[in-house]
This record gives C-alpha cells, sequence and structure tokens, in this order.
C-alpha cells in the first residue's frame, strides 16, 4: 500500500510538472508500518489532532487521538509516527 502511494504520488507530481527532492523521495520510499492495522488508529489519531482547532469537542478528540495512537503502538511498537 505504501510503495503504492508512494508511486501515485510521484506520478501527480511528474504531471504536474514538479520536481521531487532526493530527500522527499526517500521519505516516500520510507514504510511508516508494515503492521496496516496499526496505521488505521494512527491515520484517525492524525486526523482528530489536525481537526481540533476546529473543534469544540477539543478535550474529548485529544483522548481519543491518545488512544488511538496508543492502539497502534501496541499492535506495532516500532511504529515511530505514532510514538510522534
Amino acid at each position: 500500500m505504501f510503495a503504492l502511494q508512494g508511486e501515485i504520488t510521484q506520478k501527480v507530481a511528474d504531471k504536474l510538472g514538479v520536481g521531487v527532492s532526493p530527500s522527499e523521495k526517500a521519505a516516500l520510499q520510507e514504510v511508516p508500518t508494515t503492521d496496516l492495522v496499526a496505521y488505521e488508529p494512527y491515520l484517525k489519531a492524525k486526523n482528530l489532532l489536525h481537526e481540533i482547532s476546529l473543534s469544540t469537542r477539543q478535550n474529548k478528540d485529544l483522548l481519543e487521538a491518545v488512544q488511538l495512537l496508543d492502539q497502534a503502538v501496541v499492535r506495532d511498537p516500532g511504529f515511530f509516527d505514532a510514538y510522534c
């Protein structure tokens, strides 16, 4: 899945005529986790955190985001982005 995302991103950049630096290419090839089940709560938490400034449920959303990230780390203790 992550390889496909990187490939699509590269093709979109090519179509738009946007250059991709070597460090950006390396980031596209980096796999954040090998456990897709762990990746799902990570994405949900990330979404909650991005929307928090627009939310009137800020405390509830923060608590839910922490719980989701905990789930991701339990599934994959090496999932660095979930710790961040």
